[in-house]
């Protein structure tokens, strides 16, 4: 059986830690920062088996709980909190050497502890040398603390029935008949314990890949919205710079750069593209003006306007962006007879929009 003993605990930023005997000798007064639980059950382990764990404050920190659930003992803790006069006078009655108040209040803890069961301890200790059962000492005293026994003979005589070898009871040999069928249940059993666990690892390759099929599926729909998103923010600016050049007076030309497909069909539920020009780098893009209903096309390499009987006007800029001014005089020197007359009524027919 493992030595009893009583552990104190301070626990904190910087956790004390004493642990006494049941006799009432010091075997170690420590502290260290951030000392985690684990670390203090392993240097409680390495001393011996706790009875009892205390503290000095009431009620009792939850570290010190957490240890006594782990090593199911009891738990001591006085009714209101020892004064740091009373654990300074507690830690001087031994002599041990004190580093720091963690240490002086884990040890003051131990043996206040201690001070409260001595009487017990001394119980038991009679009881045993007066039945000849001093080596069973320790077992008596985990018993008789943990378990709130009073009945010391009553401990011992239970222990000792405990330990008492059972009596064996042969087996009897099962006919050969029963034999086989035993064996051939076993193997059946063996199989489908096989086949579950075949089950079990199938079922989990799928709920991974429903996992990952519902992750993917999830991240396309995200993608899918921020692309939804992005155009409409293209919208909303290309929406703000035609407002901007209708206000100075100027036909507005949206510069898409090169022009996708799918982007335009896509603005074109966000923008009215009547009496609008578009800007593009590519000669090829002009295809795309009609199924739109977009009014003409322009490209960079002459920069000049490419309406639907290919005639020319060139551009003019207006805060780096291309427009055309609403100038007949300028507009009349451009066009041919039959541009200008269905250029004359483009004009017409977006000022009376416009006012």
């Amino acid at each position: 059986m493992r030595k009893s003993i009583i552990v104190g605990v301070d626990p904190g930023t910087t956790t004390g830690i004493a642990i006494v005997d049941t006799k009432g000798n010091v075997l170690l007064v420590h502290s260290q920062k951030g000392m985690g639980i684990k670390t203090l059950i392993k240097i409680i382990q390495d001393y011996g088996n706790p009875v009892v764990i205390a503290t000095d404050v009431s009620p009792p920190p939850k570290t010190v709980e957490k240890l006594c659930k782990t090593f199911s003992c009891r738990l001591y803790y006085p009714k209101q909190n020892l004064s740091v006069s009373e654990k300074e006078t507690i830690a001087k009655s031994v002599d041990v050497e004190i580093k720091d108040t963690h240490q002086r209040d884990s040890l003051a803890s131990a043996l206040k502890a201690y001070k409260n069961f001595e009487k017990l301890f001394k119980k038991v200790e009679k009881t045993l040398a007066r039945m000849k059962k001093t080596d069973m000492y320790d077992s008596v005293v985990e018993v008789v603390v943990k378990n709130h026994s009073e009945n010391i003979v009553d401990v011992v005589r239970s222990l000792e029935k405990e330990e008492q070898p059972k009596e064996v009871k042969k087996r009897k040999r099962l006919p050969k008949e029963v034999k086989a069928i035993v064996d051939a249940l076993r193997k059946r059993l063996e199989k489908q314990r096989e086949e579950i666990e075949r089950l079990r690892r199938k079922l989990k390759e799928k709920s991974e890949k429903v996992i990952y099929l519902t992750e993917e599926k999830v991240e396309r729909q995200i993608k899918n919205l921020e692309e939804k998103v992005k155009i409409r923010e293209k919208a909303l600016s290309l929406l703000a710079e035609i407002r901007k050049v209708e206000k100075e007076g100027f036909v507005p030309i949206i510069n898409l750069g090169a022009v996708s497909k799918d982007l335009v069909y896509l603005l074109k539920k966000y923008i009215d593209f009547k009496d609008v020009w578009v800007y593009s780098t590519n000669e090829e893009d002009a295809k795309i003006v009609p199924e739109v209903g977009m009014e003409g096309f322009i490209i960079p390499k002459v920069e000049s306007l490419v309406t639907s009987h290919l005639k020319i006007i060139e551009m003019e800029f207006y805060d780096n962006a291309p427009v055309l001014r609403l100038k007949r005089e300028m507009i009349e020197k451009k066009l041919t007879k039959s541009g200008k007359r269905r250029f004359l009524e483009w004009l017409e027919s977006y000022r009376k929009r416009k006012f």
